[in-house]
């Protein structure tokens, strides 16, 4: 996915002679492994209760939800944040890991039929080039966090939903408020696109934050011959260097609060109970019939579940393939189970994986040796930001 979005352009007002890089109590982090699309039409609520894990039906414009797309055998194909955003019918914007985004679209719209559904994804760059950016204004993903709320809401100039999943649609985009790990400071998912221009030109302390928009904006100041011009250049070129270092940061604030994106590697191969997501209400049990439903129920009422999703680490920065095998002493021979999402960091490396219950909770985990001669890397358990008794069960 190209992450050279307009919107980061527009977030960072060039007006004057140079930029005003201001400091602001607030992170922004660019999102390029999420892509959004549009599901919309008289029929849009209908169609997507049929498909997702998720009480579609009972969603309202106040609330995001989180939600699986899963086989007939009940395995998961995507998970996704729908937004709803009623308009005179309909409307649902979502987004979803961007390597399985173009596979979900094409396999949704199998299904839409006779249906009165339009299912649109985020327009190319070049083809949002060759055409009048106010017509092909795809919404763009931008993570924001803060420890200082008032500070961003003045510099918003409106409030913020501060309790998770909650929405609020305000000129300068759609905000979701994240989940987040115990400790961590309020994150939001921030949806905007060239139709914000106006209320988002003003925000420039924020907007100095994002590199994409710095970086857009380096090429523009370059031009100019002044020596605020040349110090603006400079300013830029370093925020751009730290961003491009922290750009994990924000799926490491996913992963430590335990949300499962499912991507390319890890699809086909996991029900919605061992990526938790009934745990995290992402799975109906009452609403009617959906791909999958049956597995997912039958796991649910017969209390036959085995395997689990855990939060876990490292004590070393290693880029861990998804999918690869997790070990457990109880049967060294024999992988307990695999890794769903992985991000390294500065000596640590955090994971969510998936394992045989029994193996978790009574044996040491590790990973295989990375070469020959080496030990075992032990996987560390951390505590997962929600109520996980049903781990155990």
């Amino acid at each position: 996915m190209n992450t050279h979005h307009p919107i980061f352009a527009l977030l960072t007002n060039t007006s004057s002679t140079g930029l005003k890089l201001q400091s602001l109590s607030a992170e922004v982090y660019r999102c390029p492994t999420l892509q959004t699309f549009t599901v919309q039409g008289a029929d849009a609520t209908t169609f997507l209760q049929g498909q997702l894990t998720q009480d579609i039906a009972q969603q309202t414009p106040a609330q995001a939800q989180f939600a699986g797309y899963c086989t007939a055998q009940g395995r998961v194909l995507a998970t996704m944040v729908l937004i709803r955003d009623d308009q005179s019918q309909p409307q649902f914007r979502c987004f979803t890991h961007a390597s399985v985004a173009q596979a979900l679209i094409k396999r949704l719209r199998m299904f839409v039929m006779r249906s009165k559904v339009v299912i649109t994804e985020a327009a190319d760059m070049t083809e949002l080039q060759m055409s009048d950016p106010l017509t092909a204004a795809p919404l763009c993903v931008v993570g924001v966090s803060t420890s200082d709320v008032t500070a961003l809401e003045g510099a918003l100039k409106h409030i913020l939903p501060q309790q998770p999943w909650h929405q609020q649609k305000h000129a300068t985009g759609t905000w979701v408020c994240a989940p987040s790990a115990a400790g961590q400071p309020l994150r939001w998912w921030w949806l905007a696109n060239q139709h914000h221009q106006n209320a988002i030109g003003a925000i420039e302390g924020l907007a100095s934050h994002i590199v994409m928009a710095l970086s857009e904006c380096a090429n523009t100041v370059a031009h100019q011959t002044t020596p605020d011009a040349d110090e603006a250049v400079n300013a830029n070129q370093e925020a751009l260097n730290t961003q491009d270092a922290d750009i994990t940061t924000w799926q490491q604030f996913d992963i430590q609060a335990g949300l499962p994106w499912v991507e390319q590697a890890t699809q086909d191969l996991f029900i919605a109970q061992t990526l938790n997501l009934d745990l995290i209400g992402a799975v109906s049990f009452t609403k009617g019939c959906y791909p999958g439903q049956e597995v997912v129920a039958r796991a649910h009422y017969r209390g036959t579940l085995k395997r689990r999703m855990y939060l876990g680490h490292i004590d070393q920065s290693i880029n861990l393939g998804l999918a690869s095998d997790v070990l457990s002493a109880m049967n060294p021979n024999e992988p307990c189970g695999r890794i769903i999402s992985c991000v390294a960091g500065r000596n640590r490396t955090d994971m969510l994986f998936e394992s045989i219950i029994a193996a978790a909770t009574d044996y040491a985990l590790y990973l295989p040796a990375l070469n020959a001669g080496q030990d075992h890397v032990k996987v560390v358990i951390d505590a997962l930001p929600y109520s996980t008794y049903q781990l155990t069960a």
